[in-house]
C-alpha cells in the first residue's frame, strides 16, 4: 500500500499577520528596540490588508516588493510561505516573557510593567498578578507604586468583567475610528492595531491600540463592552 503525502494547509494572510503580531508583543515584553517592534507590527498590517494571498504568488521574490517590509522580515514571511512555521518565532514562544502577552490585554499593563512584575515577583498570570494587587505587592515595586497597581487591579477586574465578545464586523469600523482620533494628537508618532483584532479573530473582547510617541511604545486597551 502506498501512503500518499497529506498536503499541507496553505499559510493565509491572516495567519502570517498574527504571527508577526505575536512576534512584536513578546519582543515588546523582552524590551526590544521599539524600532524593531514597530517593523514587525507594520509589517502585520501590511500583511493583513492585502486583496490577495501571499500564497497564490508564483514568484515569492515577489514578497520584496511589499511596502515597508524590510528584507530580515520578507524572508521570515517566505519560510512561512514555504514550511508552514518560522523557526525564529518558535524559538521566540519559548522566551520566559512569551506567556506575559496576556497581560498587554489589562488596561494600565504595558510591556515594561509585564516584565517587571515577571522579573521581580515571578508573576507568569493574570490571577497571581490580581492576588498581588490585592495584597500591596506591586506598589512595593519603585517603577510602580499605589497609583498604578490601582491602575492595574482596576484593568484586571474590567477584563474579567467584560468577557463578552463580539464580531469583528462591530468592532473594526469603530477601532478605525478611535485609531484616526488618536493619530490627530501632535505627540503622537505611530498608532497600530494589536492583540486580537491586529489578528482579526472573528470575535473581539477589547481593542488593542500601540501608541508610539518617538522613543516609547505604550499600550491603549478599550473594552468592547
Amino acid at each position: 500500500m502506498v501512503r500518499r503525502k497529506t498536503a499541507k494547509p496553505a499559510m493565509t494572510n491572516q495567519n502570517i499577520a498574527q504571527v508577526l503580531a505575536h512576534i512584536a508583543e513578546i519582543l515588546s515584553i523582552q524590551g526590544e528596540n521599539p524600532f524593531k517592534i514597530r517593523a514587525y507590527m507594520r509589517a502585520s498590517e501590511t500583511v493583513q490588508s492585502l486583496s490577495y494571498e501571499l500564497s497564490s504568488l508564483k514568484n515569492k521574490r515577489e514578497i520584496e516588493g511589499l511596502p515597508g517590509i524590510g528584507e530580515g522580515i520578507v524572508k521570515k514571511i517566505g519560510e512561512l510561505l514555504e514550511t508552514g512555521r518560522l523557526k525564529f518565532y518558535e524559538d521566540l514562544k519559548k522566551s520566559k516573557y512569551a506567556p506575559l502577552t496576556e497581560f498587554l490585554k489589562i488596561r494600565g499593563m504595558g510591556a515594561k510593567h509585564a516584565k517587571l512584575v515577571y522579573d521581580e515577583l515571578g508573576i507568569t498570570t493574570i490571577e497571581k498578578l490580581k492576588e498581588a494587587a490585592e495584597k500591596g505587592k506591586l506598589r512595593k515595586r519603585p517603577s510602580l507604586g499605589e497609583k498604578a497597581e490601582q491602575n492595574i487591579l482596576r484593568g484586571i477586574e474590567q477584563a474579567l468583567k467584560y468577557k463578552e465578545r463580539f464580531p469583528l464586523a462591530f468592532v473594526y469600523p469603530r477601532a478605525q475610528g478611535i485609531l484616526k482620533g488618536l493619530e490627530k494628537i501632535g505627540e503622537v508618532k505611530e498608532v497600530l492595531l494589536a492583540g486580537s483584532l491586529r489578528r482579526m479573530k472573528e470575535t473581539i473582547a477589547d481593542v488593542d491600540i500601540l501608541v508610539s510617541s518617538g522613543h516609547s511604545i505604550h499600550t491603549v486597551l478599550i473594552n468592547c463592552a
